[in-house]
């Protein structure tokens, strides 16, 4: 078993303790400091009592009145706070200038006192306000918490309400105490607290709750003394005050912001409202129904009372958020902005506000208020001068409604059951659902089967039952004997209101109480004397808290039971722990109905079965904004693209019931694969659901591990079996944290991770990447040279990681030169050596000095510089236009200037620059520029690649495929590609031109044939294509053969890192040649490990169908590369990586394939109350004890309660959720 709390935290934690418990004095430190330290701190902390004490004596003895001896009193501590505050402000500023450095040996928290007032003293027992502006505001609260607490404690005061002077001696002691402890926060500063909400208290609050606490006490108190009913209230109160040290040790009561929120969502509940998602939306849905409510509730007619809550209550139970959001949206961004973000939503009706929707509303908002207009006619007693007149209406139409509305909900139940993989409460295997969800067929079929049934329920849920139960209910109220009150319009606002905002629970309540009512039928007491609404309002409330009940107590045994049964995580006394439970069994079991009462989570102690009261907080657990934050990765983007997916699926589980019942509060966990989603619902309305969607760590750890295979087993022996489930087939994991209820299709991407260890490492395979990376270069060329046009290069994987690469392009030459420097195309036969539509860049001289200097590092330097011949050019003067190809015919003459043309004396710059670095190569013969016609394919010698200038193809349609510029500047020696010129597949580069889609269509057999004529366009490929193989494939490999150098070489060029050579810079540089280099490498691989496992391609139309499934559906390349996000988010069908580990010998190599399919993703339900207290636990573990230790026992497996799953969903920065969504809107409609 790991440790519940190491040493060092667990003394930690001993230190704190003291702290909390008496205000936040540091009595306990941890190392020997001066005795002065301590008195200091206790006279800070008792000043308060002995000068109450003095003023108590005064009281008592008659000296002075109780009222003159609280504003002096209170005006001395007033004082006292400001002083003592000034002076530690006045010392903090005199001590900044001069600080004495530590010991660096001590403890992190030891200070070095000098003397009773020195410097750190004061600092360590009066530290400085946060905010100057804090000194005023708890020097204010001072006076009047000790003035009015002096009188709250008087021993008249005390004796006036118990007339018992033990009682009063024992709350006059332990009262001070309490004060003493509350006031020592805003003398002083706050204590650490266990209740803590907020990671952080930006605004300096936390000193303020234990004061505001003591504030509600006294404020009873000074009620108490003008109206005596509320006497019993203040001696209870008197009471539970000297308790309240002990409360804030336990932390049962929240801190301030916990507690408004709290109190505003209760509040929402109690007038028919749902917790909502979200803090803000919480203060404003509070203050609009709250606003509603006291307008209603001054309507002094029932009558009215009744229509007015009728269509308000529709109209707040819709999603305001939503249309709120769509306003703002529609005033700030344009048309066009909106035009595009919607087509980015989920289509259909209810995923967002539109005409429909409005539409809609209004339509039902209309047959609310004539359904209640028709019950107001139905009771057939009004009269315009009495607007209380006594109604009557026939009790049989009553009775009738609520046998219909009886019979409506177990309808209901039963359909919603049908949905679900399993009935009655979880135990019962549904027959009717599909006995295997991998068999789509048979899934689809029996689904539909079952969505007949869904839709009648929906039907009854959404249009039926709510005009049923407003006619039901307008009868009953404006039929009623009861007289208005406060508790009677609450009732009625809060029924009327919970029928559109949650109809189910509405029939339940409703069907409950009329069977109440038939079956006692009372006439009279105090049942009868509430009247229907606060009755509907009772039963709701015993109704809410029975089921919370009833989730706690089963939290609780599970806990305790798990605990003892798992022995991997067994406690060292957990049987004692057994023991201890069953005997203070009743006292735990009060502890369970108080947390319901008070709608709070259990703290389970470190996750052990030793439980604590949680203070109460939202049902969301967490403070600040959903979504707010996550811990992303690259695994990410898959949670971001399945969540828009799942979004449309769930809509049909939300419909159907398959989901049960859903409530703000409830929690779910989908399953697939190596992905979990965590979904919580945050909010629920008439028509509307929203949740969060959180996405749970791929890279699984051993706890993680052990947990999802508990999770596939449940999944698994739920949803599918061979040769079906018998009738009779019960839940095996009933007990279990999760409940299966539904699986569904959605259409997301299959993740498949292979080792490819006997694949890649096959002489085979490496051989067959080397044949088909010549077939897919020269596919991929071709492609692209064809389509430049028409689309942009994708940016594979860009060269800037090889070592050793300058960016800076290669220039081109100029094709055609006139007198005057101008640039001209060919509309001859002629090429002006670029592609259709493609512009050469005019050479400057300083980017020709660049270049050259380049050129000065290869081995070859023929092919970087222009030829000498050119400075000896003779060009006519009439402007006629001379093709460098055929430079070699023209008499040479000297000229003076050309443009674009470098002085040849730049040169020996050039050389005395290389000799201080003792570096150049010797001269190499330029050659001849022209490019000699000899037989491509012979394999024989062709001297100095030359292929710059400009060319004359034979074919009209070869310019259309000519090369760039300056892909033709090849810096290699032709002997260097020689050996490889035989290995170009000429046959395949045929049947590539056969099926190219040229601007004027697929060419005919003939234009084929023409082109395939033409030995120069023929030539440039393929001595381009040999250049490229060589780059890739030879010259970086020290003369080893690329085959035996292994997986290692074709993993780092899949990857962009190419083996370094003289000849890397001329296709490193130019990214686009780069990129569509490793794009046909990472074909060529994919083909070829395509070939192994479905066979060879027996044809070239095999391998060009490979090649256009790759180009069109697959993204390749790295995980880690920015592409491979882009892919994912636009939805390619498919994406193929590899990956190496090289921490293993020898390096494991794998490949990572993802195919976007329809996928089942398991669904099931969480006990929502487990999941609050591991919450709640782990927030006091990481806030209180700082107990982050990451093999700590409360973050270990646990398969029974999936505790490590909930720890890592919980909300950063106490969880760690890769992803995690806003608030997601689910139309339930």
């Amino acid at each position: 078993m790991a440790t519940v709390i190491n040493d060092y935290k667990r003394e930690f934690v001993v230190k704190r303790l003291p702290q909390t418990f008496f205000g936040g004095m540091k009595l306990k430190l941890g190392y020997d400091a001066p005795i002065y330290v301590y008195i200091n701190q206790v006279l800070i902390f008792i000043l308060p009592f002995v000068i109450g004490g003095i003023f108590t004596l005064l009281v008592e003895f008659d000296a002075i009145t109780y009222d003159i001896a609280s504003y002096i009193y209170g005006s001395i501590i007033f004082l006292f706070v400001v002083l003592e505050q000034l002076f530690s402000s006045f010392n903090a500023r005199n001590s900044n200038n001069v600080r004495r450095l530590n010991n660096v040996f001590t403890e992190e928290d030891e200070i070095e006192f000098d003397s009773c007032f020195g410097s750190e003293t004061i600092d360590f027992v009066l530290p400085v306000k946060k905010f100057k502006i804090n000194i005023i505001i708890h020097s204010l609260l001072s006076g009047p918490l000790c003035g009015i607490g002096l009188w709250y404690l008087l021993p008249s005061t005390l004796e006036s309400l118990y007339h018992n002077a033990g009682a009063t001696v024992v709350l006059f002691m332990f009262g001070w105490f309490t004060i003493c402890v509350a006031q020592y926060s805003l003398t002083v500063t706050s204590p650490p607290e266990i209740a803590i909400f907020r990671s952080t208290d930006p605004y300096e609050l936390q000193p303020l709750m234990r004061p505001l606490y003591v504030y509600i006490f006294l404020a009873f108190h000074v009620v108490q003394w003008y109206d005596d009913s509320y006497l019993l209230v203040n001696q209870i109160l008197h009471v539970v005050f000297i308790f309240l040290p002990l409360l804030w040790s336990l932390a049962v009561l929240p801190p301030l912001d916990a507690l408004l929120l709290w109190l505003m969502e209760q509040c929402l509940s109690i007038l028919g409202g749902s917790p909502v998602a979200g803090d803000l939306r919480l203060i404003l849905l509070f203050l609009a129904s709250s606003l509603i409510f006291i307008i209603i509730f001054f309507t002094t007619s029932v009558t009215g009372t009744t229509i007015h809550a009728a269509y308000t209550g529709y109209i707040l139970s819709l999603d305001h958020a939503s249309l709120a959001n769509k306003i703002i949206s529609t005033i700030k961004k344009p048309k066009s902005t909106n035009q595009i973000t919607s087509s980015k939503t989920p289509l259909g009706f209810g995923w967002n506000w539109g005409v429909k929707e409005v539409i809609f509303h209004i339509v039902m908002l209309s047959i609310t208020v004539v359904n209640i207009i028709l019950a107001y006619l139905n009771v057939n007693s009004w009269s315009f001068d009495n607007a209380d007149s006594v109604a009557s209406v026939d009790p049989n139409l009553i009775k009738a409604l609520g046998y219909v509305i009886i019979g409506l909900t177990v309808i209901v139940k039963i359909f919603g059951s049908f949905q679900s993989v399993y009935t009655v409460f979880g135990m019962w295997r549904n027959n009717l659902y599909p006995h295997s969800i991998f068999q789509m067929e048979k899934y689809s079929k029996t689904k539909s089967r079952l969505k007949i049934l869904a839709i009648m329920r929906r039907i009854i849920l959404d249009f039926i039952a709510p005009v049923i139960m407003v006619q039901y209910l307008g009868l009953s109220f404006m039929a009623g004997s009861a007289s208005h009150s406060f508790i009677l319009a609450l009732g009625i606002v809060r029924a009327l209101r919970w029928v559109w905002q949650g109809t189910f629970n509405s029939m339940v309540e409703i069907s409950i109480v009329h069977m109440i009512n038939q079956a006692f039928a009372p006439t009279s007491g105090s049942w009868y004397d509430l009247g229907l609404g606060p009755q509907l309002l009772l039963v709701g409330l015993i109704w809410n808290r029975s089921n919370s009940t009833i989730d706690k107590i089963y939290c609780y045994l599970t806990v305790l039971i798990s605990t003892h049964t798992y022995e991997k995580q067994r406690p060292k006394h957990s049987s004692l722990i057994i023991a201890l439970s069953a005997i203070f069994f009743p006292f735990i079991l009060l502890l369970i109905y108080i947390t319901a009462f008070l709608s709070a989570p259990l703290l389970p102690l470190f996750t052990l079965p030793i439980i604590l009261i949680g203070f109460p907080r939202p049902i969301r657990s967490w403070p600040g904004e959903v979504g707010g934050s996550a811990n992303t990765c690259q695994d990410t983007v898959y949670y971001s693209q399945l969540s828009a997916k799942l979004t449309r699926a769930l809509k049909s589980c939300c419909t159907s019931g398959s989901l049960g019942n859903l409530t703000a509060g409830s929690h779910f966990l989908a399953r697939f694969q190596d992905r979990i989603i965590w979904l919580q619902v945050l909010e629920c309305g008439f028509g509307f659901c929203y949740l969060s969607i959180k996405g749970m760590e791929l890279q699984e750890t051993s706890c993680h591990t052990e947990e999802a295979a508990k999770i596939d087993d449940i999944f698994e022996r739920s949803f599918e079996k061979e040769g079906g489930f018998p009738f009779c087939f019960f839940n095996e994991d009933f007990f279990h944290v999760l409940t299966p209820v539904d699986a569904i299709p959605v259409d997301t991407y299959s993740s498949a991770k292979t080792v490819l260890t006997g694949l890649i490492d096959s002489p085979d395979t490496l051989r067959s990447i080397g044949k088909n990376f010549w077939k897919s270069l020269t596919w991929v060329l071709l492609q692209h040279i064809a389509h430049r046009g028409q689309m942009p290069v994708s940016r594979t994987t860009s060269p800037s990681h090889v070592k050793g690469i300058d960016r800076g392009s290669v220039n081109s030459r100029t094709v055609l030169v006139d007198v005057n420097g101008k640039m001209s195309q060919n509309n001859d036969e002629k090429d002006s050596g670029r592609a259709t539509g493609e512009v050469s860049r005019p050479v400057t001289a300083s980017s020709h000095k660049s270049r050259k200097s380049l050129a000065s590092s290869w081995g070859s330097l023929n092919s970087w510089n222009d030829d000498d011949s050119l400075d000896n050019v003779a060009f006519e003067k009439s402007g006629n236009k001379i093709p460098l190809s055929n430079i070699s015919s023209v008499k040479k003459e000297p000229v003076t200037t050309i443009p674009g043309v470098v002085d040849s004396a730049l040169d020996d710059d050039l050389d005395d620059f290389l000799k201080d670095f003792a570096t150049g190569l010797p001269p190499v013969d330029t050659g001849d520029l022209n490019i000699k016609k000899t037989d491509t394919f012979s394999g024989a010698p062709m001297g100095s690649i030359k292929l710059a200038g400009s060319i004359q193809f034979s074919s009209p349609h070869s310019s259309k495929l000519s090369l760039p510029l300056k892909w033709r500047d090849i810096p290699l020696e032709s002997h260097q590609i020689s050996n490889l010129l035989c290995d170009f597949p000429k046959d395949w580069y045929r049947h590539v031109i056969e099926h190219l889609d040229l601007s004027s269509g697929v060419p005919s057999a003939s234009v084929v044939d023409e082109i395939m004529s033409d030995e120069a366009l023929t030539s440039i490929y393929v001595q381009l294509i040999s250049a490229i193989f060589s780059v890739v494939n030879v010259l970086g490999l020290s003369g080893v053969d690329f085959v035996s150098r292994g997986p290692m070489h074709v993993f780092k060029v899949f990857s962009g890192d190419i083996p370094w050579s003289l000849s890397l810079d001329w296709l490193s540089q130019d990214e686009e040649l780069f990129n569509l280099v490793i794009k046909a490498y990472r074909f060529a691989v994919k083909m070829s490990f395509d070939e192994v496992v479905y066979g060879e391609a027996s044809d070239n139309d095999e391998v060009r169908e490979y090649l256009e499934e790759y180009d069109t559906e697959c993204y390749m390349g790295l995980e880690d590369d920015a592409g491979w996000a882009e892919a994912v988010l636009q939805e390619k069908p498919k994406l193929f990586s590899m990956g190496c580990d090289t921490s293993s010998h020898p390096p494991i190599f794998t490949s990572h394939i993802l195919t976007r399919q329809p996928v089942m993703i398991s669904i099931g339900r969480l006990n929502g109350e487990i999941v609050r207290a591991l919450w709640a636990s782990l927030a006091m573990e990481l806030f209180y004890c700082t107990n982050d230790d990451e093999e700590r026992y409360s973050i270990q497996a646990h398969p029974s309660i999936l505790r490590n799953l909930t720890v890592q969903a919980a909300d950063p920065p106490l969880g760690y959720p890769i992803f995690y969504s806003k608030p997601i809107n689910i139309p339930t409609l």
